[in-house]
């Protein structure tokens, strides 16, 4: 894997990885006990933090990155 400078946090890498396994976004909010909004939310600043526009492109490099 490559070293990397991006931060996240705990709550969007949470997300992130709940959304790899496959789960939609209400799904994660009632999994973590947030609101749909709170996930879109930490989903969009993942999204941003990996440089990346789509939740799969994000899921995919947070996994090649061993972030989640």
């Amino acid at each position: 894997t490559r070293t990397t400078n991006i931060r996240m946090k705990a709550d969007e890498l949470t997300c992130l990885r709940w959304s790899a396994e496959g789960k939609s976004m209400k799904d994660i909010a009632v999994i973590e006990n947030t609101t749909y909004s709170n996930v879109a939310f930490f989903l969009r600043n993942a999204k941003a933090a990996l440089g990346v526009s789509s939740l799969p492109q994000a899921t995919a490099l947070a996994k090649e990155l061993g972030l989640i």
